[in-house]
């Protein structure tokens, strides 16, 4: 039987509550890449679990976690359970070397670090590390019931484009839940919808145009390898059935290549027809291109701008 989800971190119970979005706590609610899959009671459980793991490390309203994590079932989780709790979390960029990650965590004033291991990472002397798979370990109580959103900086992300080290662009939580509710409202998505996420985890387009949505409806969210080769991506974004994706230009291009060589994957499949909702944010996106996914594809790209694509942020937020 459909009933209220209830949970999911405050950032997003607060949402379902209110817009009373009913699906079953069994409905899937992501898969990724290596075949793992988890419900939204589980992801449920897991978040609660990671609250109190953050909780019993001093993690509190206004503090900021900075994170090194590749994209997992507990990465999706960890943003959640941070946004529970009123603090900010942060991602580390794979760009940054140790001296910028040492600027990076002094500028964004962080309490704790939380790493799956993928890379050796010194930190700074003091700050406090933690692998993800301990915070998910603990014993936690069922969810407790969803409160109001916090109004303060719920996540800090880093500019691009601009010299000299990036600057910190910040998001209350508040704003980007009303953006994110507008623009589920705006696209006709549904809790039938499955979203592709080809980005990693650590950038706008994955979180606000796949994460959150897709949790925010009770759709499903299949987080796919970012390193994986154009071919095996294509194959995946078939497999999945997918019906809503964001991608790059130069993404969109690979897939039509990808799909134009002559020796597909052995015993699979491409067909697209399902991906009703193919976006391409930014003004790059050529005609010609808009054609060959077409032609090739059998997908109309949809081009998104500005605010519609994303949520409201704030420039360089230190300590506020």
């Amino acid at each position: 039987m459909p009933r209220l989800l209830r949970g999911l971190a405050t950032v997003m119970t607060s949402v379902l509550t209110q817009a009373v979005r009913r699906h079953p706590p069994t409905a899937r609610a992501l898969r990724t890449a290596d075949g793992r899959s988890v419900s939204y009671g589980e992801l449920l459980r897991l978040t609660s679990v990671m609250a109190d793991g953050l909780a019993e490390r001093g993690v509190t309203a206004g503090r900021t976690v900075a994170f090194i994590l590749r994209n997992s079932v507990e990465h999706v989780a960890a943003i959640l359970a941070v946004a529970d709790l009123g603090a900010r979390y942060v991602p580390l960029l794979n760009a940054f070397d140790d001296a910028g990650i040492s600027r990076a965590l002094a500028r964004t004033e962080t309490v704790l670090l939380i790493t799956d291991g993928h890379r050796e990472v010194r930190g700074r002397p003091g700050l406090p590390l933690v692998r993800v798979s301990e915070l998910s370990r603990s014993t936690a109580a069922p969810p407790a019931p969803a409160g109001a959103p916090h109004q303060g900086v719920f996540r800090l992300l880093w500019s691009s484009g601009s010299p000299g080290f990036p600057k910190v662009i910040a998001w209350r939580q508040d704003a980007f839940l009303s953006e994110r509710l507008r623009w589920l409202a705006n696209t006709a998505i549904t809790s039938s919808d499955v979203f592709f996420c080809r980005h990693p985890l650590d950038v706008t387009a994955a979180t606000d145009l796949h994460m959150f949505p897709a949790l925010l409806c009770g759709g499903e969210l299949v987080l796919a390898d970012p390193a994986a080769s154009p071919v095996k991506l294509l194959h995946q974004l078939a497999g999945s059935r997918a019906t809503v994706m964001s991608a790059l230009p130069h993404h969109y291009a690979e897939l039509v290549r990808a799909r134009q060589q002559p020796r597909p994957v052995t015993g699979s499949v491409v067909e697209l027809s399902r991906l009703r909702l193919p976006l391409c944010p930014g003004a790059s996106l050529s005609p010609r291109l808009v054609r060959d996914a077409r032609r090739i594809l059998g997908i109309h790209i949809r081009r998104i701008h500005g605010p519609t694509a994303y949520g409201l942020a704030l420039s360089e937020v230190r300590g506020r």
